[in-house]
């Protein structure tokens, strides 16, 4: 299994030996397919750019997701207690399966009154967000002092206005990332720390990859189809006949 700069929806594809990751012995084809893009983004946001450490609170926005789930799992198996935001009931119901702390409606009234009550004195540490624009001022609400704030996506709209005051006063560090635009050395020593870390708990089954469905690839159209309507929780994955 491995990460790819796009064109991943094919029968084959080529990429550099180095972002290959050994598949763990009794995990399928299928598992497998979900692992690479949905942790290694996770992994890069919680851990490299955001630095989260035990006993931390972080947000997760849009937790339902791919890369939502994935950092669930791994911020748990690390020690940190996660607040995670699904607008879907039957996705904050999946999450509380996964063993989440607490799970919450964006869209509920004072939701950050709500966050800071889960979080209690520690405050929220870290927040990973994949929304962006429509996340910007519930983050600065509840970031604790010090708190970073690490961007990973913008479903929500990529322009904000900013209160650099506020950023100033809680001494904030907001962090953008991105994969796909990455130099391949870059690309490299993030598949290899993964693997050096990650990779034993998926082989050990403490980590699980979340799939909500598998598709013929001639089907690709329907589980695109799917996504636009946010039905999935996980990962879509495209099996080849």
């Amino acid at each position: 299994m491995g990460i790819v700069s796009g064109g991943g929806q094919a029968e084959k594809l080529r990429i550099h030996e180095r972002l290959c990751l050994r598949i763990p012995p009794g995990m399928s084809f299928e598992d497998a397919a979900a692992v690479p893009e949905a942790f290694l983004t996770a992994y890069d946001a919680l851990f490299l750019r955001g630095g989260l450490r035990p006993g931390e609170v972080v947000l997760l926005h849009a937790a339902g997701s791919g890369v939502g789930t994935a950092a669930a799992a791994m911020a748990t198996v690390a020690g940190a207690r996660v607040v995670a935001l699904a607008r879907s009931p039957d996705k904050r119901r999946r999450l509380e399966a996964m063993g989440v702390h607490r799970v919450l409606d964006p869209a509920t009234p004072n939701v950050a009154e709500a966050i800071r009550m889960t979080s209690g004195a520690k405050a929220s540490a870290l927040a990973i967000d994949l929304i962006g624009a429509a996340a910007w001022a519930l983050n600065l609400d509840v970031l604790a002092l010090r708190g970073r704030l690490v961007l990973v996506g913008t479903m929500g709209g990529a322009k904000v206005e900013a209160d650099l005051g506020a950023i100033m006063r809680k001494r904030l560090t907001v962090v953008g990332t991105v994969l796909r635009s990455r130099p391949i050395e870059e690309k490299i020593e993030l598949v290899q720390s993964f693997s050096r870390t990650m990779l034993p708990l998926l082989a050990a089954g403490r980590l699980h990859p979340v799939v909500d469905r598998v598709v013929p690839l001639e089907d690709a159209a329907i589980a695109h189809e799917a996504m636009e309507r946010n039905e999935n929780f996980g990962k879509i994955v495209l099996k080849i006949s």
